[in-house]
């Protein structure tokens, strides 16, 4: 199913250009979700819009535009540059390998979860759009990020951090969300020890300075833990679990943070 195409047919979205200091932003709008805090560039590497501004707001009475700078060091700048990397594909029209990107509805949700949670220094979190904008996808890959590059951004309260995925069911439940976010760990851990090679992560069997570590079996429990190499030595880094809820009603909730 395209989630994208069938949105944008039943949700039609106006599209307007704010010119900033003669740089060109694009503002979405619809009224079934709040996108219009979030202002988006244009990248022709990919022919898609990604995030380059939010927490937008426009002044009338002072003809005055508000908003924050999506820049390095800051965790979206990290998150966009994430989803442009792991996601990366093959156009054989185009003879390109064109960089990752979402829709519109998918970076909005995943900024303001991040944003909100940050906001709190973590706080369980519910994705409240329908299915149709790819709820699963857009779950897995933001929890298997969290669990990834999570802790460079969190107060840290203890040496670990935690990820939890939860679903009212095991099969075809917390195991396919579980099974998907794992599905990019591999790609997100080498592009975080490209990025900081001072501090390299690593799970699965790793052998360092005569130390071993063996990872936990995920299929079996649903659980795999990330180590660190901090001063030579392996430090505990991070975990992630999935959970079942035991109830009938449909959904998907993840948490993150320490517990």
């Amino acid at each position: 199913m395209n989630f994208e195409k069938e949105l944008y047919q039943q949700y039609p979205i106006s599209h307007f250009i704010i010119d900033i200091d003669g740089y060109e932003l694009h503002q979405f709008y619809t009224p079934e979700y709040n996108l219009e805090h979030v202002l988006f560039i244009y990248n022709e590497n990919n022919k898609s819009y990604e995030p380059k501004v939010y927490n937008y707001k426009y002044d009338e009475d002072s003809d005055t535009h508000f908003g924050i700078d999506i820049e390095e060091g800051d965790i979206i700048f990290e998150f966009v540059r994430v989803v442009k990397n792991v996601l990366k594909k093959t156009n054989v029209k185009r003879n390109k390998i064109e960089e990752g990107s979402f829709f519109i509805h998918q970076w909005v949700s995943c900024l303001d979860i991040i944003l909100e949670s940050k906001k709190y220094n973590s706080k369980l979190h519910d994705l409240e759009r329908s299915r149709q904008t790819g709820k699963t996808f857009e779950l897995a890959f933001l929890s298997c990020f969290m669990f990834v590059f999570g802790k460079l951004y969190f107060e840290s309260e203890n040496e670990k951090f935690w990820v939890v995925l939860c679903s009212y069911r095991d099969k075809d439940g917390v195991d396919k969300i579980f099974e998907e976010a794992h599905s990019y760990m591999n790609s997100m851990i080498e592009l975080y020890n490209k990025l900081y090679y001072d501090k390299p992560i690593f799970t699965g069997n790793y052998e360092h300075k005569g130390k071993k570590y063996y990872a936990v079996d995920k299929i079996s429990s649903m659980k795999t833990e990330i180590n660190i190499v901090v001063d030579n030595e392996v430090r505990p880094y991070s975990i992630m679990l999935g959970l079942t809820t035991k109830v009938k009603q449909d959904g998907l909730s993840m948490d993150w943070g320490w517990l």
